[in-house]
């Protein structure tokens, strides 16, 4: 069902935030946001919206707002964590891996990449390998192993420079 923004009207000092104009419980959040777009390979930038209804039918206006901001601001804070991935400090390398390869169309060059990572970099969980080529690459599953390091964590730094290059 299609939002009607006209039943909607501002709420003073929240630009992202509307009352419905008949029902104090009701509420519109909008925002734009930078997303980066994989197909273009550039940024561009996406709105996006949601209704909210307050439970309770016994607050005032006021507590119906505060409310309603502390909703948007977990909506807002959600959405950018689904839309940009979430860059937690706790990320490891083999996760970081994964949505990499996720991105990558599906090609032999794809299996390649996740076998040499499995190989040698981390344990991904993506390849199964056969009995055959564990029975032959036993040496370099045992070379490698000591010096995995796919499950340490990693801190992702991004330079503003460098995405809108």
């Amino acid at each position: 069902m299609a939002i009607n923004h006209k039943d909607y009207k501002s709420i003073p000092k929240s630009a992202n935030i509307k009352i419905h104009k008949k029902n104090i419980r009701k509420f519109l959040f909008r925002f734009k946001m930078k997303v980066w777009d994989i197909n273009k390979g550039d940024y561009s930038y996406k709105q996006f919206s949601k209704t909210f209804t307050v439970k309770a039918t016994n607050h005032s206006r006021h507590d119906n707002i505060k409310e309603a901001q502390l909703q948007f601001l977990k909506f807002k804070e959600e959405t950018e964590k689904k839309e940009n991935g979430d860059n937690a400090e706790d990320m490891t390398l083999d996760e970081l891996f994964i949505k990499y390869i996720e991105t990558q169309p599906f090609s032999d060059g794809r299996e390649k990449k996740k076998k040499n990572y499995d190989l040698r970099i981390g344990n991904s969980g993506l390849t199964q390998p056969s009995k055959e080529s564990i029975a032959r690459h036993k040496t370099l599953h045992e070379k490698y192993n000591k010096y995995k390091i796919g499950h340490l964590p990693i801190k992702l730094h991004f330079r503003q420079k460098e995405r809108n290059s």
